[in-house]
């Protein structure tokens, strides 16, 4: 059920159908509509109306980054797959994190009066969602998850599953893709979302990614954010949006920083 993405799809130029935010004002809303988003091979377009429940899914996952001691939450909003492979790395201390989300907490409710808490509602009209059913397992274990980013060429990698992921795409599971918006400084990104018994939406990510690089990815990204209060966007809903963008790139190993894709991009293969 996993993909192990090339160095070339992380920092490719267009992202969800539109360009990486090089220079883009970080308080400012997607500046312009983006592509409704497509289920893979393998998977036939079905409307499930689940999209409040997705969006749940995420607010949660934000909740839980913006939670101390929440670590480990976050993982459980994760795929099974996903969820034993990270195991007991959950149980560890998370002391650095928990200080950086201690103090944006505290500048939080400074700024906009009220504490975080994120919600369903927060993504309304912002996100774009494609629900489906798995009607041919094998394809789709070819295509799943999705790529979080395209390359310049529009081209995606080949998937690479362990088997335990493959197993856990059967026919008649349903799944969705959702797209954040090129925004607040970030590029889009597409989240692929897979539906567990009894009746959880659960966040897919890479068989690759390990909880040591999750955590790294996410102590990134809110250390980021937590330096830079002045840039806040003014509106509290767009700052919801920001945290639980920026949350969704850490668990897929995109870097949120403009730095961070600079330094990537420096690193490529030569003609990626």
């Amino acid at each position: 059920m996993k993909k192990f993405y090339t160095r070339t799809m992380l920092i490719g130029g267009l992202v969800a159908g539109g360009a990486w935010a090089w220079g883009a004002d970080p308080t400012a809303p997607a500046a312009k509509p983006e592509a409704m988003p497509e289920v893979p091979a393998g998977v036939t377009a079905k409307v499930l109306n689940d999209e409040k429940d997705e969006q749940g899914v995420l607010a949660k996952a934000a909740n839980a980054a913006m939670t101390k001691g929440g670590f480990d939450d976050l993982i459980e909003r994760l795929s099974t797959p996903d969820r034993n492979r990270i195991g007991d790395f959950v149980k560890r201390d998370f002391a650095e994190l928990d200080g950086r989300v201690d103090q944006i907490r505290k500048n939080w409710k400074t700024k906009y009066g009220s504490d975080f808490d994120a919600s369903a509602a927060m993504f309304d009209g912002f996100l774009k969602i494609k629900e489906g059913e798995i009607t041919n397992p094998t394809e789709v274990s070819r295509h799943w998850p999705v790529s979080p980013v395209m390359t310049a060429d529009g081209a995606k990698t080949v998937a690479s599953n362990a088997p335990e992921s493959v197993k856990y795409l059967d026919q008649g599971r349903n799944v969705a893709v959702v797209m954040f918006p090129a925004s607040h400084g970030l590029p889009g990104t597409t989240v692929s979302m897979i539906h567990e018994a009894v009746d959880d939406w659960r966040i897919d990510v890479p068989d690759n990614l390990s909880g040591q690089q999750i955590y790294d990815n996410l102590k990134t990204a809110l250390t980021s954010f937590g330096d830079n209060v002045a840039a806040w966007p003014a509106d509290q809903t767009e700052a919801y949006r920001n945290i639980g963008h920026r949350v969704v790139m850490s668990v897929y190993g995109l870097p949120v920083t403009a730095e961070a894709r600079t330094a990537s991009e420096r690193m490529a293969p030569a003609g990626k």
